[in-house]
């Protein structure tokens, strides 16, 4: 699901033997001290300008991390000005590329500096909710480089203004590697600890605790790009520009360049934060042996694994049925991403959630059976999923998302024959990879124009259910089992690795059988 951004404005590096490079890398270890991930990652994500309440209760019920998107669009809410050569002292051409820009910066970074500080862009919302979890001691997750039409700045008034099928790879790879980089510098460089600095927790007796920062960024956590592997199929459904011939989003070149030069981003800035790209992992690999498109999860992590610190991965199992309850899916992801990474060499890799969720509906009639979503079904779905994630090797989930929703609407003229039988087909696709019942559905023509208009509004009104929070602020009993599973998740942990966790687990299945 895309993020609620209804607050918003207007919708390795290689290796080189010189003693310079040498010094410089250690320079840089000691501004940004060595970043790691906990045993397990528990958190959710929110909206840029969340209230304090609700991080408050994501603290309280034993998160430690939210996940913030620093959209372009927030800090650039205006007409977008290409003005970066103008801060490039003698690199004048308009369409330099991203390589050059970061030659360029390696000798002079007051200039990326400047263009960040610039009057046309405006930190103050992204600003805030950092320093707002930061002294809640959680730990922001800051997404970076999503190419969705809702998180770019425009010109020309136009949608997709600033979508790589309108201004070319070069210029879209090059603004957004300065951006990008902007924003690692601002929250991950040295004026972080300054303007974000967290106390330290420990201190001996007569220290002053309000003059006390630690020697961490403020920032050590990134998601490069949204769901890239998948980025075609976004596309299609109006996410990103779609164009029928020499589409970019179904380039797999242009978006490995783009993965390498958004981690890139994040490494010159810091070189120890971590940086992971959240697959989608939904599409079966039928679906893409199918359509010839490239991107499905395992294949992208093959690839892509070098710009991926951590592996991240969305999945929404139960996204358009209600049940049969779905969560071991997630174990079933964690398990296969397990075996590609042994096969790579990257056991140690941790591998965590990054967006996954269960909707609720405060619908009385007018719901098909198929989306009768229940509070009490997110309640048993949620530990059912940590439970499964943590058995199969997993390290985090972060539920998506943590906003105040009216619970899933239906939509314009109430649910239509047609929406029932659309849902079914979504389902057994994504559930049962049954790509034939997506056929048969696409084989009648009056399906073509449902898919344009009628499917995108059907899947606003379920995610309308996504939320930890109903409108008035009262938490869901998801929030309640998050609390849950977040104060157990290290017990877990530990009886994963001394192997007692399994023994629980059929122990537990085996007295619920029985009763």
């Amino acid at each position: 699901p895309k993020p609620n951004m209804s607050h918003s404005p207007p919708p390795p590096p290689p290796l080189i033997p010189h003693l310079l490079s040498l010094t410089f890398l250690l320079i840089s270890l000691l501004i940004c001290p060595s970043s790691s991930l906990p045993n397990f990652l528990c958190g959710a994500s929110t909206e840029a300008n969340a209230p304090q309440q609700t991080l408050s209760l994501l603290k309280s019920h034993h998160m430690t991390h939210n996940r913030i998107y620093a959209a372009w669009r927030y800090v650039q809410p205006g007409e977008m000005l290409f003005d970066l050569p103008r801060y490039l002292p003698g690199h004048p051409t308009a369409n330099i590329s991203w390589r050059t820009v970061r030659e360029v910066l390696k000798n002079d970074r007051k200039a990326l500096r400047n263009w960040m500080n610039a009057p046309e862009r405006n930190w103050s919302m992204l600003d805030d909710v950092v320093k707002r979890s930061l002294d809640l001691s959680m730990e922001p997750i800051i997404e970076i480089g999503e190419g969705t039409w809702w998180c770019l700045p425009q010109f020309n008034k136009t949608k997709y203004s600033m979508d790589p099928n309108e201004i070319g790879k070069t210029k879209y790879l090059t603004y957004m590697y300065a951006f990008s980089r902007a924003v690692v510098m601002r929250y991950s460089g040295e004026e972080s600890r300054r303007m974000f600095g967290r106390r330290v927790a420990t201190r001996s007796a007569g220290d002053d605790a309000n003059n006390l920062l630690d020697d961490q960024p403020a920032i050590t956590l990134y998601q490069i790009e949204n769901e890239l592997n998948e980025a075609y199929f976004s596309s299609l459904i109006g996410w990103r520009k779609f164009k029928l011939l020499g589409n970019v989003w179904n380039d797999w070149d242009f978006l490995t360049e783009l993965m390498e030069m958004l981690h890139t981003a994040v490494k010159d800035e810091c070189e120890t934060c971590l940086a992971t790209q959240n697959l989608h992992t939904d599409l079966s690999a039928e679906v893409h042996r199918l359509t010839f498109v490239h991107g499905f999860y395992l294949d992208a992590i093959r690839n892509w694994h070098s710009y991926m610190d951590f592996i991240s991965f969305d999945s929404y199992p139960n996204y358009y049925v209600s049940q049969p309850l779905l969560p071991e899916v997630l174990g079933d992801k964690v398990a296969a991403i397990r075996e590609v990474l042994k096969d790579l060499g990257e056991d140690q890799k941790k591998v965590i959630v990054m967006e996954t969720g269960y909707a609720v509906s405060n619908l009385t009639s007018d719901l098909p059976a198929s989306l009768n979503f229940t509070q009490e079904h997110q309640y048993e779905w949620i530990h059912r999923a940590v439970q499964s994630i943590i058995k199969a090797g997993g390290d985090g989930i972060l539920y998506f998302n943590a906003v105040k929703s009216p619970g899933v609407t239906a939509p314009p003229g109430g649910y239509t024959t047609q929406d029932a039988k659309a849902m079914e087909m979504l389902a057994r696709l994504s559930s049962e990879s049954d790509v034939l019942a997506a056929i048969e559905w696409l084989s009648h023509p009056s399906n073509w124009s449902y898919l344009k208009d009628r499917m995108p509004i059907l899947a606003g009104s379920i995610e309308a259910g996504w939320g930890l929070l109903e409108m008035d602020g009262t938490p869901r009993l998801g929030l309640k089992a998050m609390g849950e599973v977040c104060a157990a998740a290290e017990n877990l942990v530990k009886q994963r690795e001394e192997g007692k966790m399994e023994r629980d687990l059929s122990r537990r299945d085996n007295t619920s059988q029985e009763s």
